[in-house]
């Protein structure tokens, strides 16, 4: 399999100290058969205190190719490592209804989002309008439309 500077790929590699981690590919320095990766910050502890980009040579044999980052990863990039202690989300495509989930909105979700509710970093469906105002942000609670609320 071949790569290119920008993909998301977990290493596969059980033998590594990297095993099941999440990186982006920066660069393919020999040939095909090896990457140049970069960690994420969670990775840091496996580093040399000098090696702060966190960069690695993996063989591409050990990569698996992601179509983006993990649920896990997008919120720790939003909200940091220690920010929340629990992660509720979508498995699949956005709603099939398409509403947009926030209360008072009657736009078309077109986007998905993660909110930080004292911790609990959770999923919602939202509409271009309000994902600029609740994406990344940490809240007492998101403004859920009635509909989407279990009775």
């Amino acid at each position: 399999m071949t790569f290119e500077a920008g993909n998301i790929a977990t290493v596969i590699d059980e033998d590594s100290c990297f095993y099941g981690k999440q990186c982006e590919v920066v660069g393919v320095p020999i040939g095909d058969e090896s990457s140049l990766v970069m960690f994420g910050a969670d990775s840091q502890y496996l580093f040399d205190y000098d090696n702060k980009e966190r960069m690695a040579i993996v063989g591409t044999l050990y990569l698996r190719k992601d179509a983006d980052w993990s649920s896990e990863n997008r919120a720790r990039q939003l909200f940091g490592d220690n920010m929340f202690h629990s992660l509720h989300t979508f498995r699949g495509p956005l709603l099939k209804c398409g509403m947009c989930m926030c209360e008072g909105c009657e736009n078309v979700a077109t986007e998905r989002v993660m909110v930080n509710n004292w911790g609990t970093v959770v999923e919602y469906d939202t509409c271009q309008f309000c994902k600029e105002k609740w994406h990344g942000k940490c809240a007492d609670a998101f403004p859920l439309k009635d509909a989407f609320v279990e009775q």
